[in-house]
């Protein structure tokens, strides 16, 4: 919501609280909010003037590689490297895995012209998908929102980039792939249970190379991918 004045006087620590955590904890510390924020002692309420609360959210993802279609000449077979939620041997991925698929983990963010409270996201999809065994054509991520306030709709906003660290279980170093959100085609559904968000980038990477091409997910290992720019 960002903190909208510069007064110190005027700055709360229930202020600070509601736009790092989302809530109103009965046990405020200055130095356990400004330690959130990335700020370094002595500490200030005057440091807040004007703050709005960035977070990312990043999980592990223990891909599989798998196709779909196929059965004549009129279908093609679509490769697909990564992970897609609730996978089947017909359709998707067996054996995939999303350390935390949904978001965020506390509190509130605006994200997709709602605010959307702790755990409301889900990361639905996060492919390589293309109609080659050997390079992908597109990037898929799609996100959903179950919850009871989801809404009719969303706007494209309410984060930065996703990031591709390949090959580790965390976020060290720079990533090995970045790709914008305003660089992605997107579209939305709303039905009366959720509302998914589908974002979708040309791509023209090796399966081998991102994500894996094995049919084992433990062959492939674990990578990481990283949300950026969410807004509290």
């Amino acid at each position: 919501m960002t903190i909208n004045t510069v007064a110190q006087g005027n700055i709360s620590l229930t202020a600070i609280d509601l736009e790092i955590n989302g809530t109103n904890g009965t046990n405020k510390s200055l130095r356990a909010l400004s330690a959130a924020a990335g700020k370094s002692s002595p500490d200030g309420l005057s440091e807040f003037g004007g703050y709005s609360h960035i977070t990312n959210h990043s999980t592990t993802i223990l891909p599989d590689f798998w196709s779909t279609g196929g059965s004549d000449q009129y279908d093609p077979t679509f490769y697909h490297s990564g992970y897609a939620t609730g996978g089947t041997a017909s359709v998707d991925g067996v054996g995939d895995l999303l350390g935390n698929a949904s978001f965020p983990d506390s509190g509130t963010i605006n994200f997709g012209g709602l605010t959307r409270n702790a755990n409301d996201i889900e990361i639905k999809y996060a492919y390589f998908w293309g109609a080659a065994g050997t390079n992908s054509t597109t990037f898929l991520l799609t996100l959903n929102d179950s919850s009871s306030d989801h809404g009719t709709s969303w706007s494209n906003a309410g984060w930065t980039n996703i990031e591709f660290y390949l090959g580790q279980t965390n976020t060290s170093g720079s990533p090995d792939l970045t790709l914008a959100r305003t660089a992605a085609s997107s579209y939305f559904t709303d039905n009366t249970s959720s509302t998914t968000m589908s974002y979708m980038w040309s791509t023209d990477k090796p399966y081998s190379s991102y994500f894996g091409n094995s049919t084992n997910p433990s062959t492939n290992g674990y990578s990481t991918i990283n949300i950026t720019g969410l807004s509290s």
